[in-house]
């Protein structure tokens, strides 16, 4: 076997087995985001106010499937819990789960950057003398910036959700985080967070 294909050989196990060790699996990842204005123990909001929009993301796919070794990430929905008012000792919701659908990954989320330096050589003969040499130039890389796919909405779902502000029938739980309302007006709620 020649040394060429010997290096072709090793450089391709090489390859692969970055692709293999260097790479997890994808996770999926939640932030939870209050509204609020908080006042003591507890946060008032106004109606409209998304009283927690709960963001969900997943690791960024590589060339291998396996979870981008940067830590980049790529949305996959949202859900909000919307207050719309209160009567009679009720607070009235509407719990909105959005679904996205992202074709982003390493390979097009990834700016390519050309480096723009050049060298020259030239050679001639005057005057009896042979001359050769050469010349460098350095200019500024051209970076051309990822041609990421836009994230593409595919549901909006919306459930109407209506809770008792009376002690012990109180709570409600969305991505792993629990608020507990205190008191609810037409116009106004004041809550608790738990997790």
């Amino acid at each position: 076997m020649g040394i060429k294909m010997r290096f072709i050989m090793l450089t391709s196990l090489l390859f692969i087995s970055l692709g293999v060790t260097s790479c997890g699996e994808i996770k999926q990842t939640a932030t939870v985001n209050l509204t609020g204005t908080r006042v003591g123990n507890e946060i008032l909001a106004t109606r409209g106010d998304a009283v927690i929009k709960v963001i969900n993301r997943e690791s960024m796919p590589n060339a291998f499937g396996a979870a981008d070794i940067f830590g980049r990430t790529r949305a996959t929905g949202t859900t909000s819990l919307i207050f719309i008012g209160a009567t009679d000792n009720v607070a009235n919701f509407i719990r909105r789960d959005v679904s996205i659908s992202s074709q982003q990954t390493t390979m097009n989320s990834s700016p390519i950057i050309i480096q723009n330096n050049s060298t020259t050589t030239f050679s001639g003969f005057a005057n009896g003398n042979t001359f050769y040499g050469t010349a460098n130039t350095y200019k500024s890389p051209i970076f051309l910036p990822p041609n990421t796919p836009a994230d593409k909405i595919t549901s909006v779902d919306e459930i109407p959700i209506s809770v008792s502000f009376q002690n012990g029938n109180n709570t409600i739980s969305i991505g792993g985080t629990t608020i507990e309302i205190v008191e609810a007006s037409t116009n106004e709620l004041r809550y608790t967070v738990r997790k």
